[in-house]
């Protein structure tokens, strides 16, 4: 029989996280949570996985530079988890089908919950989160049909300190490959969406928002220049910008200038997240 366990603070913590986010990895524990040692992580995992909180699995690391054959644990949630989620917010909307995706999805999750800690962790004297809405969340359906809706990979609240007003970003991270015609529809979607003015009625979002500013996070800067070739031409006047930048500077520095803005009088002038469109 599993020894007794009492939750903590960083445990709710975790499984709030868990329930955004979808998967979490022992690194992100470390770096946002538990601060502790990964051995000491682990052993936290395994009486929250005894007790029926958390699951676990094994999830192949792909890593080219590195031998094959390695993996590392990623965590979710199980039915003890989602109740106390459920204590603390009132309700919980959890698909089990969440948590069977391929592994490409799971990484997916794990670098979208990468770019969520930067802004979490990382202090900035102008602009803090309120909040972050997931997929799940952020998505909203505005019309009938394929084209009638949008699907973030996640959304930001950003609170602008000296105001006490909010910004809404509609964060995307793509993919490698991804063609020309799919970038091209997201932000045909996107623009229809702030033209109907549906962030004005969206329920998930608490607090009010101007149009919401759709940021492109792209793996290589290769790949983030081809996505702004792209999709220079679509209309996207109803948005509140249209912002680009690569994995690796947002990691170090989500609140920074580091995004080139679509349609710049100068294409290489950097903005902040938050920063006024020209």
């Amino acid at each position: 029989m599993a020894k007794e366990i009492f939750l903590t603070p960083r445990d709710l913590e975790f499984f709030e996280d868990l329930y955004d986010l979808v998967f979490l990895d022992v690194d992100y524990l470390q770096k946002v949570i538990y601060k502790s040692s990964k051995a000491a992580i682990y052993r936290r995992m395994k009486g929250l996985e005894e007790h029926g909180y958390i699951k676990s699995s094994r999830l192949a690391i792909v890593d080219k530079a590195k031998p094959a054959g390695r993996s590392k644990n990623v965590f979710t949630l199980d039915s003890k988890g989602i109740e106390e989620v459920r204590q603390i917010f009132g309700d919980t909307k959890w698909d089990p089908r969440w948590t069977d995706g391929t592994p490409g999805h799971i990484y997916h999750c794990l670098e979208m919950a990468n770019v969520y800690a930067s802004f979490k962790i990382i202090e900035n004297e102008e602009f803090g989160l309120k909040e972050w809405l997931n997929e799940s969340r952020s998505q909203y359906r505005f019309a009938e049909g394929r084209d009638g809706q949008i699907k973030p990979d996640g959304m930001l609240i950003v609170r602008q300190k000296a105001s006490n007003g909010y910004a809404g970003v509609m964060m995307e991270l793509e993919r490698s490959k991804q063609r020309k015609d799919v970038s091209i529809g997201k932000l045909k979607r996107y623009n229809r969406y702030c033209e109907l003015e549906c962030f004005k009625i969206q329920e998930s979002l608490s607090v009010d928002i101007k149009a919401p500013r759709i940021v492109f996070i792209s793996l290589k800067e290769n790949e983030m220049r081809n996505l702004i070739l792209h999709t220079k031409d679509v209309d996207t006047s109803k948005t509140r910008g249209v912002l680009y930048t690569t994995m690796e500077k947002i990691l170090a520095d989500p609140y920074g200038k580091i995004f080139l803005a679509k349609g710049s009088s100068d294409p290489e002038q950097l903005y902040g997240i938050a920063d006024p469109r020209e």
